[in-house]
């Protein structure tokens, strides 16, 4: 186990079977997981804290601010959870 690897939101989605990392982050808002706040994908502050994600800023040369999250380890395990833990549900029904 890689315990400083972390995943990109494309390599948690295709991982959950969605088609994008789009289709991924609009899920996890409709749970209310996380918020759209400007061009980033943010943790509600109930899930903040808790090491799911790193991000890390950009600043470009024009001087505009890129936030780039990856969810660590922690993160993935935890996403792979609450997919599964619905899936079985619904496997069961």
């Amino acid at each position: 186990m890689h315990v400083n690897k972390t995943y990109t939101a494309t390599e948690i989605a295709k991982e959950l079977g969605f088609k994008s990392a789009i289709a991924l982050n609009h899920d996890l808002g409709n749970r209310k997981i996380q918020f759209r706040q400007k061009d980033t994908w943010l943790l509600y502050s109930r899930y903040a804290d808790c090491g799911y994600v790193e991000i890390k800023q950009e600043v470009l040369d024009n001087g505009k601010v890129i936030y780039h999250r990856r969810f660590t380890q922690l993160g993935r395990e935890w996403l792979l959870k609450i997919y599964n833990k619905e899936q079985s549900k619904t496997s069961v029904s």
